[in-house]
């Protein structure tokens, strides 16, 4: 049953401590434009209990919120990957729908972000080559895995960002909020409605309005991440308008994009050159080629697994120490904080973002 946003009740006040009978908060994980993520304990018979995230709607009386959050479950049910933020249940609570999911001890990519830039640091080669291996599975098994009828998945993203991209404390990459996601049978037959996602790392045809998606629309995100952290610059100011970004992404010349990634990883640059074709026919068309590629760089790519480099980030107070910080906004990718004055719409003269000043410490 859909709530009725006729006659709106009052919000459920959520704070740490909180039970809903078998769920107890412990604490705030992040909150977006239309829900918030909490820690809490499942608990169950004979002093039983697990960590979950709880993932609550801002406005649960809201249909549109509702059917989000319907719509997310029962895509994400299909979902069953190592790379894949894993949803348990959709429940209720005091007439407030929320979802039940997996709990990634680590932080996402827009955190680490932010916390590379606290201490100065880039991140590993290594690391990178690995986070992309994790994306690409992710995003391979979205499309090519089989439903319980043994039909493809046909599922694509359509709002893969860093604050989307987890990256836990055991060294695994997992992909989260396939809530903007939808089943291609579905898109095919509706051509209406507001454009979704985050437009800092939509495709150049879905900043002009196309509404076709296809894994190759993930794959241009795939691409957006790897340069930003290749580069630590942003690809394109957030802060710009719709129009702006379009014009921006179809006028800027994409062999200045990949002279920016081959200054630190030039073996990476290929990748990225193909990732960010403007031309969606002419882009990598499977996320399941963009892994082989970058497993290829395995071999050529110094310093150690994902494992080693989380290992380091404990060290450094990066992860592990306190509580990452909680996304401001859903469409907050956290890697502005690579480059100061990113929302003030500075660019340099080639529309290439300001890159991240001072010396870093390399350890790749």
């Amino acid at each position: 049953m859909i709530p009725n946003n006729e006659k709106p009740g009052a919000p459920m006040q959520l704070f740490a401590g909180l039970k809903l009978e078998r769920f107890k908060l412990k604490k705030r994980l992040g909150q977006g434009a239309f829900g918030q993520v909490w820690l809490a304990a499942e608990q169950s018979g004979l002093g039983f209990e697990r960590p979950v995230a709880l993932k609550f709607m801002l406005d649960p009386m809201s249909r549109h919120s509702f059917k989000a959050l319907v719509v997310e479950a029962r895509i994400s049910a299909l979902l069953r990957h190592v790379n894949v933020v894993a949803i348990n249940s959709v429940e209720m609570r005091q007439d407030v729908p929320f979802l039940v999911m997996e709990f990634v001890d680590g932080m996402n990519l827009s955190q680490l972000a932010r916390g590379l830039k606290k201490i100065n640091m880039s991140i590993a080669r290594s690391a990178l080559v690995e986070v992309g291996i994790g994306i690409s599975d992710a995003l391979d098994h979205a499309w090519s895995g089989e439903r319980p009828d043994g039909q493809p998945l046909r599922i694509v993203h359509r709002d893969l960002k860093p604050s989307n991209v987890m990256l836990s404390s055991d060294g695994t990459v997992k992909v989260a909020d396939f809530g903007m996601a939808k089943l291609l049978s579905d898109i095919s037959t509706s051509q209406t409605g507001a454009q979704r996602g985050t437009p800092s790392y939509m495709a150049p045809e879905f900043l002009e309005g196309g509404r076709d998606y296809a894994p190759s629309s993930d794959l241009w995100a795939l691409g957006v991440i790897l340069y930003e952290f290749a580069t630590e610059r942003r690809f394109i100011d957030p802060s710009s308008t719709l129009l702006q970004l379009a014009n921006t992404v179809r006028n800027r010349d994409p062999d200045l994009e990949v002279e920016q990634v081959a200054k630190r990883f030039p073996e990476l640059a290929p990748l990225v050159r193909e990732l960010l074709q403007r031309d969606p026919a002419l882009r990598i068309q499977s996320a399941r080629e963009a892994g082989h590629k970058l497993r290829a760089l395995r071999r050529v790519t110094e310093g150690g697994d994902l494992v080693q480099f989380t290992r380091l980030l404990e060290r450094m107070q990066v992860m592990g120490s306190k509580p990452a910080p909680a996304d401001a906004d859903e469409h907050d990718s956290g890697l502005e904080s690579l480059v100061p004055g990113a929302n003030d719409n500075t660019v340099t003269q080639h529309g290439l973002p300001r890159p991240f000043p001072g010396e870093t410490t390399k350890i790749s």
